[in-house]
């Protein structure tokens, strides 16, 4: 894989959860094997049809992903991204919608 060949100490990896997922892999076994590369995550839900879905009704499992995250005590940036239909009629009610599972579903899901 290409992250074996990359200079360590001169560059890093941010996993893009929604595309490994689309590319057939199991996006938390990757980060899992290439923990050491990851300098800032990206969220992104899939639904699978081979479309993107909407934050936390596709089927990237984000609460083990965060959780994970979590207990290595990851300090970096995480970003999210919403790249289901809706988005394109409606940029603000996705960005409402995400901001709600963010609040109402993930954060509280999260062992601390």
């Amino acid at each position: 894989m290409i992250l074996d060949a990359l200079d360590h100490e001169a560059t890093g990896w941010t996993p893009d959860v929604g595309h490994i997922i689309n590319g057939g892999m199991d996006p938390l076994a990757k980060m899992i094997e290439y923990a050491e590369l990851i300098n800032l995550v990206h969220y992104k839900d899939w639904g699978g049809d081979p479309e993107f879905a909407l934050m936390g009704e596709g089927k990237v499992d984000l609460v083990r992903i965060t959780q994970w995250l979590q207990d290595r005590d990851y300090d970096g940036w995480t970003i999210c991204e919403d790249e289901a239909p809706q988005a394109v009629d409606d940029p603000d009610g996705v960005t409402l919608h995400d901001g709600k599972w963010i609040h109402d579903v993930l954060l509280p899901s999260i062992k601390r």
